[in-house]
């Protein structure tokens, strides 16, 4: 697992509110729980909740917060990516 990865990671399970806190969404905690996008599987943006997360209109409401979002997301999809061909390699 790559150690950007690893540090989301809290005693082996994903920790939620630190990847909040380091993406600097704390304050948007309640709609990533509205939304069920609250574990390493389900904040995705293939995850079936991501279009209904990003027309909720509090985050209409602010253009910039959407493309943060996005970019967030695509990141820790390309970190997934990342440490899947690491550990298939190692294999």
């Amino acid at each position: 697992m790559s150690s950007s990865l690893t540090t989301l990671f809290s005693g082996g399970h994903f920790s939620f509110e630190l990847w909040l806190r380091k993406n600097d969404l704390l304050e948007y905690k309640d709609l990533f729980i509205e939304h069920g996008m609250t574990s390493i599987d389900t904040i995705s943006t293939s995850s079936s909740n991501y279009k209904a997360l990003l027309s909720d209109s509090q985050i209409i409401s602010a253009p910039l917060l959407i493309s943060k979002i996005v970019v967030i997301l695509l990141g820790l999809n390309l970190l997934r990516i990342s440490s899947n061909l690491k550990t298939a390699l190692e294999r």
